[in-house]
Formats: structure tokens, C-alpha cells, sequence
């Protein structure tokens, strides 16, 4: 019975990434990203559990065809939300301005970034970090705000401090790349890099490059795990000992022997749904404690008390899942709410139509969170469904007020529509 389901997913998949692929820009819609990561993360996981018959019966059938609904909502919420948002969002901010608040963002990211760099391997390279480095982490952030303000400005009228800015962001965050080997921060890069110019210039990489792009990362993702542990032994790139890593055949034994996110899955979901053991959005409010309650401020015994003790149940007996592997945004909703967690999807993708339908008017606040909030959606397939609103709260701590401060009123008489696919005319969102 998995292999209809697989079949079903597959085809599901195949329609999200149809949506980018019929009209140019679609590439950087919700629908054609997320419809990658099912396609190229969870997918080529998927064969081997099938073949395995894990126990109890059942139980992969269940992951995959929740997985399934997970999917389709996240094109019907796409479907359902492609209209722009009318209030709240329409921030115009003077445009040397934005260019300073950008400078001085990046400015103080780079000095985290810095400060990162002088602590030891072992803690800057831990898939799980924890103390001293959730801090840094959270702060060096500053530096990517700093990166897509530039890109946005320089996307609209390119200037000497936006492109010197932009400049040295990628030279910082090109560093932590390489070496510390992160997906999700490197395709952040790329797509703060590549949107600003569709949404100001009408400007898109070619389709079919897009389709190889997602292969090259559907094949080469399995062998991130070894990536990372060359550099952790060396404490730097050893370009020699990485160009021995066989990604085709680690790739390969993933379709032999599936992989541990989708057997976390499996297990998770199987395990709540025997014991209707659902948290109904409790871990949501787990992970905002974690993330954003500094031990070190208000101690470690007051951070844990604000926190609801979820995991001492989550697997059966005995089951323990690979240090770093994730259990996947499916996992965790339907821990939550059971067959009606599919639904996070749903709000998931709606949010970011509206914002990106708001973006393409040219409103600055909106270009910024969608292009923050991409990256952070197609991280809900693979990791948990609370990457995205985490993404929108460290926003609102680190970039919103000075958005606000910036800020100018706009102008009584109506504003007027700038022509998205061209980029003319003068921008509401910026002004100069």
C-alpha cells in the first residue's frame, strides 16, 4: 500500500513544482520551492522504508499519506492567498536611509560573526547548538537584514554603499558557508540575492536552470553529514579529503536504506496517533522559549520552567532517533493536531501569497519578509513547521524597529502603481 502513496506524493510534488515552471518567476513562489524539497529531500527517503515494512503495519502508509495532504495544502494556501495585503504594510522609507540602517546592520552581524569565529570548532560546527552560540547565532543575523536591504536597493538603483555593503556581507557569510556547510543559510544568500532583482526588474534565472539546481541539491544534500566532518577534523576546508566524498553512491544508499528524517517521521506520527499523545501547539511555544529566552540573562532553571515537557513521549520504547537528524515540519503538526495539522501548511503558504502579492506592488517591509520567510518555508518540510514564524520574530526584534523609526508617511494623494515587470516609475516603498 506505501507505493500508491509514494506515487501520490510524487505527483502532488510534480504539481507544486508545475506552478513555478508555467510562468516565469515561478521559480521563487512557495509552490515550485517547497515542491523541491518534497521532491529532492523527502521523496528519494521514501523507497526504502516502503521495502523495509517497518513496524507496526502501517505506520509509513500513515507519514506518507499525511505527508501527501501536507503537500496540497501547500499549493491551496497558495491558491487561496494570491492577492496583495491592503493595510499594515505599506511602510515608505526614504531610500539613503534604508542604505545606512542596512550599513549599520551589517556592521554590527559582522562583529557576532566575528565573535563566532574565535570560538572553538567543536561549538561553532554542532548541528545543535546551544549557550553562548544560540546567542550569536541570533544576533549575527543582523548581518543577513543588512545583506537584503542592500540587494533590494541596489536591485532598484544601484549606489557605491549598497554595492560595497552587499560586497562585504557575501564575504562574511560566504566564510561561515564553506565552512560550517549550511543548506538553508546558503540558499538564504542566493534567493536575497536573485528576488530584489524580479521583484525590481522583472529579471529571473532561466527555468531550466532552476530544474538542475534543485537536482544537483536533491543528490548532493546526503553528503552534507560528511562535509561537515572533514572541516570539523581539520578545523578548516581540506579541498583534497572533500573531493573524495562520493556523493552519487552516498545519495544512492539513501534510496537503499532511506534516510533518518523520514524514519522520525514515521515513528513520531505512529506513536501520537496510537496514543493520542497531541500537544495542540504546545511545541510551537517550546521552540519560541528556546530560541528566544536567554539562559544566560534570566537563568537556565527559569528558562526550563517556561517550558512544557513534550519529549519524554514522543518515540516508542527504545526508539532513538540519529544525533542531528530532524524529524520534519510533518512530525511535528501532526503531533500537534492530528490529520488537521496538514493546515499549517495551508496558513503556512496563504501568508507568504499575501506578502509575495504584496511585494510585487513594491513595498519594501513585504519584499523583506517574503524573502526571508522563502527560505524558512521550504525549511518547514524538512525541519518544523515553527521555522517560519521564529524567522518573523527574530525580525521583529532585530530589523522592525528601525523599519519604523525610518519610516515616512505617504502621501495623501494615493499612491501610485509602479510597473512591477520593468521596474519604473517611482516606488512607494522607497523614496528618495
Amino acid at each position: 500500500m506505501a507505493w500508491p502513496l509514494i506515487i501520490l506524493l510524487f505527483l502532488v510534488s510534480l504539481w507544486l513544482m508545475g506552478q513555478g515552471l508555467i510562468r516565469r518567476g515561478g521559480i521563487y513562489e512557495v509552490p515550485f520551492l517547497s515542491g523541491s524539497m518534497f521532491m529532492g529531500f523527502i521523496l528519494p527517503q521514501l523507497p526504502a522504508l516502503a521495502d523495509q515494512h517497518l513496524e507496526p503495519i502501517g505506520a509509513v502508509e500513515r507519514m506518507v499519506l499525511f505527508t501527501s495532504l501536507c503537500a496540497l495544502m501547500t499549493g491551496f494556501g497558495w491558491l487561496a492567498g494570491r492577492r496583495p495585503i491592503k493595510h499594515g504594510f505599506h511602510l515608505v522609507i526614504d531610500e539613503r536611509r534604508l542604505i545606512y540602517l542596512g550599513l549599520f546592520l551589517s556592521l554590527a552581524g559582522a562583529y557576532f560573526y566575528f565573535r563566532v569565529s574565535r570560538l572553538p570548532p567543536d561549538i561553532r560546527l554542532d548541528t545543535m547548538p546551544s549557550g553562548i552560540m544560540v546567542a550569536y547565532s541570533f544576533l549575527q543575523r543582523m548581518l543577513t537584514c543588512g545583506l537584503v536591504i542592500a540587494m533590494l536597493c541596489i536591485a532598484r538603483r544601484p549606489s557605491p554603499i549598497a554595492i560595497a555593503t552587499a560586497l562585504f556581507d557575501l564575504a562574511m557569510l560566504g566564510d561561515r558557508l564553506i565552512i560550517g556547510g549550511r543548506k538553508g543559510e546558503a540558499t538564504e544568500a542566493l534567493l536575497a540575492i536573485l528576488i530584489p532583482f524580479w521583484f525590481y526588474r522583472g529579471w529571473t534565472a532561466p527555468r531550466v536552470i532552476a530544474l538542475v539546481g534543485v537536482l544537483v541539491a536533491a543528490i548532493s544534500l546526503n553528503s552534507t553529514a560528511e562535509y561537515r566532518s572533514i572541516v570539523r577534523e581539520q578545523g578548516a576546508v581540506d579541498w583534497h579529503q572533500i573531493s573524495k566524498i562520493d556523493v552519487v553512491n552516498n545519495f544512492l544508499q539513501v534510496l537503499n536504506d532511506g534516510g533518518p528524517e523520514t524514519r522520525n517521521a514515521v515513528e513520531r506520527i505512529d506513536f501520537a496517533d496510537r496514543n493520542e499523545d497531541f500537544d495542540y501547539g504546545l511545541f510551537h511555544w517550546n521552540v519560541i522559549v528556546f530560541n528566544f529566552v536567554p539562559a544566560q540573562i534570566v537563568g537556565a532553571a527559569f528558562k526550563d520552567s517556561l517550558q512544557v515537557d513534550l519529549y519524554k513521549h514522543s518515540y516508542a520504547m527504545g526508539y532513538r532517533p540519529d544525533l542531528g537528524s530532524t524529524e520534519t515540519g510533518m512530525a511535528d503538526a501532526f503531533a500537534s493536531f492530528w490529520y488537521f495539522g496538514c493546515l499549517e501548511f495551508f496558513l503556512i503558504s496563504y501568508i507568504m501569497a499575501r506578502l509575495y502579492y504584496t511585494a510585487r506592488e513594491g513595498w519594501i517591509l513585504s519584499q523583506i519578509l517574503y524573502i526571508f520567510g522563502i527560505t524558512a518555508a521550504m525549511l518547514t518540510v524538512s525541519h518544523h513547521t515553527q521555522w517560519l514564524f521564529s524567522v518573523y520574530i527574530q525580525l521583529g526584534i532585530l530589523l522592525l524597529p528601525g523599519l519604523l523609526v525610518l519610516r515616512r508617511r505617504p502621501p495623501r494623494t494615493g499612491r501610485q502603481k509602479p510597473s512591477i515587470e520593468l521596474g519604473r516609475g517611482p516606488l512607494p516603498s522607497i523614496q528618495r
